[in-house]
């Protein structure tokens, strides 16, 4: 593939590429269904199991699902093309970040899910009182799942791997 002339133009041309559209477009769907679920959306059919919902669905809850599933398909996407691109036999490389961002994206979601994942106490602690600034939560999941994308859009695009902080000691 050529060099392009800019990142959009760089994301562009890479998500063209059958296997890393289709790796883009499989991401965005699963962590659709993933984070519809969590979200209380839906129900598993016949047993109904699943997240209830105790307010209605409004529409920044469908676009903040809409939203994650976008940035963790492109995330999945360009952290598979930074596996394809290495030069060694480990394709695990990059599984903290990607697993970071997801965890990133599901903690406003739903607690009992991070209380299951996480296996903490923390989230047994009545946080009744956090719940109408559960929007602050979901902007900044929301910013660091796209800056992980944007950043591994970017190390992709220049080959590179620039260090967001600089710790001189």
């Amino acid at each position: 593939m050529e060099k392009s002339k800019s990142l959009p133009a760089f994301v562009l041309n890479t998500l063209r590429q059958r296997k890393y559209g289709l790796t883009a477009l499989a991401g965005m769907l699963g962590s659709f269904v993933l984070y519809s679920f969590i979200s209380g959306f839906w129900l598993v059919p016949g047993i109904n199991f699943g997240v209830v919902r105790e307010v209605a669905i409004e529409w920044f809850d469908i676009a903040y699902v809409l939203l994650v599933s976008v940035f963790a398909g492109l995330l999945l996407a360009f952290l598979k093309y930074k596996a394809d691109d290495l030069k060694t036999n480990s394709r695990l490389a990059g599984i903290g970040g990607a697993a970071a961002g997801f965890l990133a994206a599901t903690c406003p979601a739903c607690q009992a899910v991070s209380l299951t994942a996480l296996g903490t106490t923390f989230f047994s602690l009545p946080l009744s009182p956090i719940i109408p600034y559960l929007w602050v939560f979901r902007i900044a999941s929301l910013f660091i799942l796209g800056f992980a994308a944007y950043l591994t859009a970017d190390s992709a695009y220049t080959k590179t791997c620039k260090p967001i902080l600089k710790v001189n000691i």
